[in-house]
């Protein structure tokens, strides 16, 4: 992977290690670490912040994969206090790693090889889903299976809690999106209007908007009270993969098997940029706590920065080495 400073195009620092795809990124709140799971069955956390010399970029910690087959569904996510990575096992378990002492906790999970783990925004819960079409919420501290939820006729590959952790958002197979109430495990209500698999979702910062992107090659934004579709977004020519909504809510990243990224003004539903730089599909995107970058990872082996606001990676032959390469 190569560090470089947005602003001057100057290289920081090579860090390496993956030989394959780039499949899931979590970043730690304080925007200090960043891990990355994919194809050469590794994960692998990175300190992205230099201790007052730029030369001091350097990884953290190497693990290999507890399951030895990473696929292209492999998903990190770290607990809201930096500690801990939740991580999906194909052997129908989930594990959670310590991220300073590796010590680590795995348990059954399902009946189906897991898609998603997602940590709720207390960190006192975590949710799976399968292949088994279920999602279950699990006691962090226990691993007591708290709720199975039960009502998509296919497997789930997307999972998203709302801001305050009361409502978990499902996506599937099916091609449909259910609501749950979290702390019951009670069905609410289903979104539909997708002809295709939702890979994605993520809550707005008030909870009351839904993005959803599909294999239908479109984003939806959906008004979670009444359950409208407010917009949909096209532009993509293949299936969306990743979804993210910055954190002042004002824009939205969007990435597929197009090897695109689209950001979207979320207010108007107008793309303000297309970043066209990888040359394989986008698996994942994040934005940073501030909303002035944005990571990417994809197949093709690198992880990217830019700059939210300009688009920067793409407008000139300098800004072409703003990224972190594999």
């Amino acid at each position: 992977m190569r560090l470089w400073h947005l602003q001057s195009g100057r290289n920081l620092k090579t860090l390496r290690g993956y030989t394959g795809g780039v499949h899931s990124l979590s970043l730690s709140s304080d925007d200090q670490i960043l891990a990355s799971s994919g194809q050469n069955e590794m994960i692998q956390v990175w300190h992205l912040q230099p201790d007052g010399n730029p030369s001091s970029y350097h990884p953290y910690k190497t693990f290999p994969s507890p399951t030895r087959r990473m696929s292209s569904f492999s998903n990190v996510s770290f607990s809201p206090d930096n500690q801990t990575l939740a991580i999906n096992r194909h052997d129908e378990s989930i594990a959670l790693w310590n991220v300073q002492t590796g010590h680590l906790d795995r348990w059954s999970a399902h009946n189906g090889a897991v898609w998603t783990v997602l940590f709720s925004p207390t960190g006192q819960i975590l949710a799976s889903s399968s292949y088994d079409c279920t999602v279950r919420l699990w006691d962090v501290q226990t691993h007591h299976c708290l709720h199975v939820l039960h009502g998509h006729q296919n497997g789930i590959p997307a999972i998203a809690f709302d801001p305050g952790g009361q409502v978990l958002a499902s996506g599937s197979f099916d091609r449909t999106i259910c609501l749950w109430d979290v702390q019951t495990g009670a069905y609410l209500y289903v979104l539909q209007g997708h002809i295709g698999t939702i890979f994605a979702l993520a809550f707005d910062k008030s909870g009351h908007q839904l993005v959803s992107g599909s294999q239908d090659h479109t984003v939806r934004l959906w008004d979670v009270q009444t359950g409208a579709c407010l917009y949909v977004l096209q532009g993509h020519t293949g299936a969306v993969w990743t979804v993210a909504i910055s954190p002042n809510g004002r824009f939205l990243a969007s990435g597929g098997d197009d090897q695109t990224i689209r950001l979207w003004d979320l207010q108007t539903g107008h793309c303000l940029h297309i970043l066209d730089e990888h040359s394989g599909w986008v698996r994942s995107v994040i934005f940073s706590s501030n909303g002035q970058i944005l990571f990417s990872g994809s197949d093709d082996r690198t992880i990217k920065l830019w700059d939210v606001q300009t688009g920067c990676c793409i407008e000139t032959g300098a800004t072409r080495k703003r990224e972190i390469g594999v």
